[in-house]
């Protein structure tokens, strides 16, 4: 028999320092954002489930106005929109009844096509999350939504452009312009500096894929010495061969049982929750947040029973998870067969 394997805490980028190595002054936050992090950590590990979700990833809208070679999008099987500013308040309200943690404001879509997500932001920071984060193409970020951002109180924001050089950015990212994002980006990092602001933190990200891998060091040459951070992150094939179970299967690398069943939900721009941001061609829903509690959903029979086969070591039952390029079913685990 084989030995049993703890999860290991996958991080699905990495990052390099870039102007953010100064120390920072300490504040009352500071307690509850580290018994937030432990508990990310040690959750996964210790398969305990929290009260509440510790981050909700919720999708501000499904829209997007570029057609990047790369998204996951593309595996989408539901129709797109933007989620409505009360479904938005009630989801935040209840997190914040229970001492929510994370927001993230995104899923699949560019969230500063919804025309409230700065209120949005706003609504989370007031409600006391203590850490709201937003992802975004840059393409919408022109002086006048940078100078609201900066004000939402927003803690970090991850500028993805994905390439150093313009010929390859207009490889992968159709219908965007280079020097318009670049110039959004310097911008940003400016303004917040001219008003003396310690966040958000500005951190740029690519997606380490063929087409971008060779420019990768100059890609981090280039902005660790403007923006805070700079963030390489793991590439996600977009899903779309719905039969094709030989992709995981054969992987040999292991992220399971996967820690995001332990740390959070995502809920799509129609209420809809499901279990992992990976979940890319929305499968196995387990709820919808306009008509249930998240709280109900989290300690759902649905969801637990997804628990429960990930640490018995079955999630290649799974159809969700046998599409996932985050987590990756080990050869160990698939030979495990339980304590005996």
């Amino acid at each position: 028999m084989v030995k049993k394997i703890k999860p290991r805490i996958y991080s699905y980028h990495w990052d390099v320092i870039g102007r953010d190595t100064l120390p920072r002054e300490r504040s009352a936050g500071d307690a509850r954002f580290f018994a937030y992090r432990q508990q990310w950590e040690e959750n996964p590990l210790g398969y305990k489930v929290a009260e509440f979700p510790l981050q909700l990833d919720i999708e501000a809208t499904a829209r997007c106005n570029l057609m990047c070679t790369h998204c996951v999008r593309h595996s989408r099987r539901t129709d797109v929109g933007d989620m409505d500013m009360g479904l938005y308040k009630k989801i935040i309200d209840e997190g914040a009844g229970y001492g929510l943690y994370a927001v993230i404001p995104h899923w699949m879509g560019e969230s500063f096509l919804h025309p409230g997500l700065i209120d949005m932001i706003r609504y989370a920071k007031d409600k006391g999350v203590l850490d709201v984060r937003i992802n975004t193409n840059c393409t919408i970020l022109d002086d006048n939504v940078a100078g609201k951002l900066l004000e939402s109180g927003i803690d970090s924001i991850v500028c993805s452009i994905d390439a150093v050089i313009e010929e390859t950015y207009n490889r992968i990212k159709f219908g965007s312009d280079f020097a318009l994002v670049n110039k959004n980006i310097e911008r940003l990092i400016h303004l917040r500096d001219k008003k003396g602001l310690k966040k958000p933190k500005i951190i740029v990200q690519m997606i380490d894929m063929q087409k971008t891998h060779e420019d990768l060091t100059s890609f981090i040459d280039y902005w660790r010495v403007r923006a805070d951070r700079v963030r390489v992150a793991a590439y996600q094939s977009p899903d779309g061969k719905p039969n094709d179970r030989n992709r995981v299967r054969n992987t040999p690398d292991s992220i399971f049982p996967c820690p995001q069943l332990w740390q959070r939900l995502v809920v799509a721009w129609d209420g809809t929750v499901y279990a992992c941001i990976g979940n890319n061609a929305c499968r196995d829903p387990l709820g919808n947040a306009a008509r249930e509690s998240l709280h109900d959903i989290w300690h759902g029979d649905k969801l637990n029973r997804l628990r429960e086969r990930h640490v018995n070591y079955k999630a290649d039952d799974i159809e969700m998870c046998l599409h996932c390029d985050l987590n990756k079913i080990p050869v160990t685990a698939k030979k495990y067969n339980g304590d005996k």
